[in-house]
């Protein structure tokens, strides 16, 4: 939703046009007036241009596009295969029956860090007696349970 003023002072039923811009190109997305402060809409999908951000702009009808932007910030989205994890709680040899931690750094395909959080991650901790267990023996092995906390920053502390 795009906070404004005055946006049904035209006719009723006009289409608004968004327009996420930067400058290797724009999107244009169409919205719907909800009231006079108000336009819904679906931010577009910016992979194509990266994680930067835009300049947002919107247009009643056949109006030209407003002179004020409205600055918006597109993230890179998380590559699971360039995404690490490091801490204590990664290495052999931790303290059975001891609380450990340990911290996943979301990546993006270009190996770049994330610098906002809110993805989604599955964490199973396996208890392994040897590392030379086929893969249908590791699918046996004694689990637990870990809590994740989003830092917001693109880093999540998994505790074990």
């Amino acid at each position: 939703i795009l906070n404004g003023k005055g946006l049904c002072s035209g006719p009723s039923g006009v289409v608004s046009t968004v327009r996420f811009a930067c400058p290797k190109g724009y999107i244009e997305v169409i919205g719907s007036v909800v009231d006079d402060e108000h336009v819904s809409f679906k931010t577009p999908n910016f992979e194509k241009y990266g994680a930067l951000e835009v300049e947002v702009r919107i247009k009643l009808g056949s109006r030209s596009f407003s002179n004020a932007a409205v600055p918006f910030k597109y993230f890179s989205v998380t590559d699971c295969a360039k995404t690490v994890a490091f801490g204590p709680g990664v290495l052999k040899g931790i303290v059975a029956n001891k609380s450990t931690v340990f911290v996943v750094q979301a990546k993006d395909k270009s190996s770049i860090d994330r610098v906002c959080g809110m993805d989604k991650f599955d964490v199973i901790i396996q208890k392994l007696s040897s590392a030379d267990l086929s893969n249908e023996d590791k699918k046996n092995c004694d689990t637990c349970l870990a809590s994740i906390k989003d830092i917001s920053d693109g880093t999540y502390t998994i505790e074990y």
